[in-house]
């Protein structure tokens, strides 16, 4: 039973994962080494809430991880970076392009640093990012009973009222009740 499961978990997750592209193509070259640029890239981290820090920050990490590539807090610096600057973009392919890159620098972080819990961690954040961006970005077979769901449109569960009528009308009860109503509506007909 736990091979049929594990299986079923690596078939779902088998196309989000592939070769990643090399370092080299992902950060410029060092300007220092790997723990200046750290240095510089936290204090950058700092003041993240300015504009284009977030990027600069993401930037020097991706240096210290390509100066030094048996670093994981670089790379998961960087996957930070990203994650953080997903939370702020609002053109959803420009969201896309930083979540899949977030997961080729989670997985280069696991081929130079295997045993760094750091690297697990952050890859398996950036896979969520991932699978969140494809999801919004429409890309499952079921994406119009995502947009309906997010929308409040359309039949309730009960078949009687609205999605956005059934959370106005819970919401002042449970508050769990609305995202357990969300959820359900959006698990409808998805098939990513």
């Amino acid at each position: 039973m736990k091979r049929a499961i594990v299986s079923i978990l690596c078939a779902a997750c088998a196309h989000s994962l592939t070769k990643p592209p090399p370092l080299e193509s992902m950060a410029a070259a060092p300007q220092a080494d790997a723990g200046k640029l750290l240095a510089e890239a936290d204090g950058r981290w700092a003041r993240r809430a300015e504009p284009g820090q977030a990027a600069a920050a993401e930037d020097l990490y991706l240096q210290a991880a390509r100066a030094d590539p048996r670093r994981p807090e670089a790379f998961a610096g960087a996957i930070r970076a990203k994650s953080f600057r997903i939370g702020r973009e609002k053109d959803g392919a420009e969201r896309l392009r930083l979540a899949q890159s977030a997961v080729a620098a989670g997985q280069l972080c696991e081929e130079n640093a295997p045993a760094a819990p750091l690297c697990d961690y952050w890859l398996a954040a950036a896979l969520g990012l991932q699978a969140r961006e494809r999801t919004a970005m429409g890309r499952c077979k079921g994406g119009a009973a995502l947009r309906g769901g997010r929308r409040g449109v359309g039949k309730g569960m009960d078949g009687g009222e609205t999605h956005g009528e059934l959370l106005r009308q819970k919401r002042a009860f449970r508050p769990g009740w609305r995202l357990r109503i969300v959820r359900r509506n959006m698990n409808i007909g998805l098939h990513c």
